[in-house]
């Protein structure tokens, strides 16, 4: 599968469910305003679904009126991301890679850090929204790798991989596999080599940098989780996390102000 960054085809897709999912809620509740949070690739999609908003309006039914529905247009007024890539992660351009013999997705394309070089330049529009950003490194100890307690909660558990990924992220800033056909017996044999770019540091939380997890333009606010108070991908999102993404809300993002 060839990847186009001029299409995002899975954000389009999955921000197009998310606006049918906030219609249904906003009729529920009788409001077409909120504010969103995204964890990783959720972040991805509030920003495409703010950039539809900024394209199209979308009505939402926020009551009746003498048995006729009244509807407002549909306004977003923030977005608080958890660790999410908007300049892509490494690990999705690794991927083909680390497997293959995989038909990759559209899901993982619009993760790769190739696609945010020219995504970036046109998903931009934030309809008015106020954006703010969490980032973390899980290296606590900064001992350049990862230790059980480090990677405990994480999506990749797994120390081997987690610790691969985490010094891939780390070490380099991009990458592109090229592949090759040598001779065999019976007929060809694809051989693959990965090239590395650029030398880091790259502080991360084993899938996502805390340079692209604030990399979006428009960010207002940031708050990185480092030190003794480092996440990693997992923990972006525990208790502590979240209290940090409360007070940017509060503070920052207008939380408490709707109608």
């Amino acid at each position: 599968m060839t990847c186009n960054p001029n299409e995002l085809e899975s954000l389009k897709t999955y921000a197009d469910e998310f606006i049918q999912q906030i219609s249904d809620e906003g009729k529920t509740i009788g409001t077409a305003q909120g504010h969103m949070v995204g964890h990783s690739a959720g972040g991805l999609i509030g920003r495409m679904l703010l950039k539809k908003l900024s394209e199209k309006d979308h009505t939402v039914q926020v009551s009746t009126m003498d048995g006729s529905p009244v509807y407002e247009n549909m306004d977003l007024k923030s977005l608080l991301t958890h660790a999410s890539p908007h300049k892509g992660t490494l690990v999705a351009d690794y991927f083909p890679y680390l497997f293959p013999s995989t038909n990759f997705s559209s899901d993982i394309c619009d993760l790769k850090v190739s696609t945010w070089k020219v995504s970036n330049q046109r998903v931009t529009n934030l309809n008015g929204a106020k954006l703010a950003s969490i980032g973390a490194d899980a290296d606590m100890d900064q001992s350049g790798d990862l230790n059980a307690s480090e990677i405990a909660g994480n999506q990749i558990e797994w120390s081997y991989l987690a610790n691969t990924l985490h010094k891939l992220l780390y070490d380099y800033d991009e990458l592109k596999i090229t592949y090759d056909i040598e001779p065999g017996q019976g007929g060809g044999i694809v051989t693959h080599k990965v090239h590395y770019f650029g030398t880091g540091p790259n502080p991360n939380d084993s899938m996502v940098t805390l340079e692209s997890s604030h990399g979006a333009p428009g960010i207002t606010s940031s708050v990185s989780m480092t030190g003794v108070n480092g996440k990693n991908h997992g923990t972006v999102i525990d208790t502590h996390s979240q209290n940090e993404g409360i007070s940017q809300g509060t503070t920052v993002l207008g939380w408490g102000d709707l109608k």
